[in-house]
């Protein structure tokens, strides 16, 4: 994962750097979510687990909710879906192999 674009999601900026030296607008709230914890630190299940959490308190904010948003976000994440957000962070310049 590129730090400077972890960097750049866990701000919430619009846009992050790829490491193809150019930068792209990321609107996928959880795309950008999955960003900020591509730290190095969470395994597979861990990464699972926190995008759920974070999935059902944007599904259903209270006012305290800082995640809060109008933009899309989908109902539920599960494993398949999780992988498919990966490789597409992938396609997209944003993680290191």
């Amino acid at each position: 994962m590129s730090p400077i674009a972890r960097l750049q999601a866990e701000r919430g900026d619009d846009f992050v750097a790829t490491l193809r030296h150019g930068s792209l607008h990321l609107e996928d709230l959880p795309a950008r979510h999955l960003l900020s914890l591509l730290d190095g630190t969470r395994d597979h299940a861990a990464l699972l687990r926190e995008m759920q959490a974070f999935v059902a308190r944007v599904a259903d904010p209270s006012p305290s909710t800082p995640d809060a948003t109008s933009l899309p976000c989908p109902a539920t994440v599960d494993a398949e879906g999780l992988e498919r957000k990966l490789a597409e962070l992938g396609r997209l310049s944003l993680l290191l192999r």
